[in-house]
């Protein structure tokens, strides 16, 4: 449930978007490592009931109408849903909707970005993408107080190490040289 209202990961990503104490990306091993407990869980449960289970359809089997009924509303149910999914037909696309209206108000917080995952560029692609020399994006870091390791260090890393966000260091970098603030006056990557 909370997967569905969470923002995209560029947003995310960049913004350092949590719920509860997790990011997105948390979210999404916890949803992961679930589901496989749940999978798991339910392929044991039906090896120790294996017999009764079986005796169980038999016994379903002698009474054909009745099985027959129910499987017939489960596959038709399941089809409906299949392909009410794919054509995106309502109710179902109106679900879908609603998904993509709530991840669309989460963009704001990611508008500054320079590209879509910016986050996992390196400074030196970074600085590309702005028109400035690493060595200016390095300076003008060190300059607002952030601890650089070097110029192959992602966006990312280099903000997690300095307990920030991605959009932080930007903002530091746009501080120093305005220009940088539209990816080079809109010749950056993903503005043009």
């Amino acid at each position: 449930v909370l997967l569905f209202f969470t923002p995209r990961g560029r947003v995310a990503n960049w913004t350092g978007w949590t719920m509860l104490g997790l990011s997105k990306d948390g979210w999404s091993a916890v949803h992961v490592n679930l589901g496989i407990v749940v999978v798991l869980v339910a392929a044991v449960h039906l090896v120790f009931n294996w017999t009764k289970f079986w005796g169980y359809i038999k016994k379903k089997a002698s009474f054909a109408l009745n099985l027959k009924w129910e499987m017939l509303a489960a596959a038709l149910l399941a089809a409906v849903v299949l392909a009410g999914a794919v054509y995106g037909v309502p109710p179902f696309s109106t679900v879908m909707a609603l998904n993509q209206q709530i991840k669309d108000s989460w963009e704001g917080g990611a508008s500054d970005a320079p590209a879509p995952h910016a986050e996992e560029f390196s400074l030196e692609r970074l600085a590309a993408g702005l028109h400035l020399s690493a060595g200016q994006i390095v300076e003008a870091l060190r300059e607002e107080g952030f601890d650089v390791a070097g110029t192959t260090a992602t966006v990312g890393q280099i903000a997690e190490a300095n307990g920030v966000t991605p959009r932080d260091l930007h903002a530091a970098i746009t501080k120093r040289f305005p220009e940088a603030s539209r990816g080079g006056q809109g010749k950056g990557p993903g503005r043009g």
